[in-house]
């Protein structure tokens, strides 16, 4: 997982995830997680880490029932994030390395998961997960599955003062294991318009990979749907379906 310098999205255009999202935009699945994790859970879990943070959009969420520690490899992101949840612990690190001194009642990887483009680095987040939690823990990963994925377009906007933004997104299958996502911004400052593009590798994995990864590392795994938070983004009779793998460490 490397997220490029060169990447605009995380580095000179982070800024523009406070505008165009919202927690309040998320909190419907968020809560959902949530409640998830503490029912999935034997005793009440107070702890979380949340690896691949972003710009802290969900933690907003997160920390109304835990404890959050939040780690993500931009800078960027970070900056946003220290900003919407000033009493949450951010730190700057990889998920496929870092290690912290700290275990955890419950581990979660969001969409982030999908910078994980070789089997290896996914191997490795899943080990660092595992590392983190604490016997009973649970693992919560959200991700796409090569099965049942379609190649999607979408369209974001928000406008603060004298901003306004319009982002589309077009997802391309490019080989059995990645998509591509090609970003293409519109941002107007006082009716002056600037145009950047920028793309990103995705991991895509299929269901087999994924159980055979959870079950090598020790986990106990159920799945879910996620919700279709992101059916008002997307463009035409788009399909975006999401797996929730909540896992259990056995050991």
């Amino acid at each position: 997982m490397k997220r490029n310098k060169k990447w605009l999205s995380y580095n000179a255009l982070a800024w523009t995830e406070s505008i165009i999202s919202s927690p309040k935009q998320y909190r419907e699945e968020l809560e959902l997680f949530c409640k998830t994790i503490i029912n999935s859970s034997k005793t009440k879990p107070k702890t979380l880490l949340h690896l691949g943070c972003g710009a802290g959009i969900y933690d907003y969420t997160f920390k109304k029932h835990f404890k959050v520690t939040g780690i993500d490899i931009s800078k960027g992101m970070l900056k946003l994030a220290r900003q919407i949840n000033p009493g949450i612990k951010y730190i700057e690190g990889d998920m496929r390395k870092i290690k912290l001194k700290s275990q955890f009642d419950a581990v979660i990887i969001p969409d982030s998961i999908g910078y994980m483009i070789t089997i290896k680095d996914l191997r490795k987040a899943i080990n660092t997960a595992y590392w983190h939690l604490n016997t009973g823990g649970i693992l919560m990963i959200v991700a796409h599955i090569r099965d049942n994925f379609k190649e999607n377009n979408f369209i974001y906007t928000g406008s603060k003062k004298d901003i306004k933004i319009t982002i589309f997104e077009n997802n391309y299958i490019i080989n059995k294991q990645n998509y591509e996502a090609t970003i293409v911004y519109l941002i107007r400052r006082k009716n002056k318009l600037k145009i950047y593009t920028d793309k990103h590798t995705i991991g895509l994995f299929n269901l087999d990979t994924w159980n055979k990864l959870l079950k090598e590392r020790g986990f106990n795994t159920k799945k879910i749907k996620a919700k279709n938070t992101y059916d008002r983004f997307m463009l035409k009779n788009g399909d975006y379906p999401r797996v929730v793998f909540i896992c259990r460490k056995i050991k």
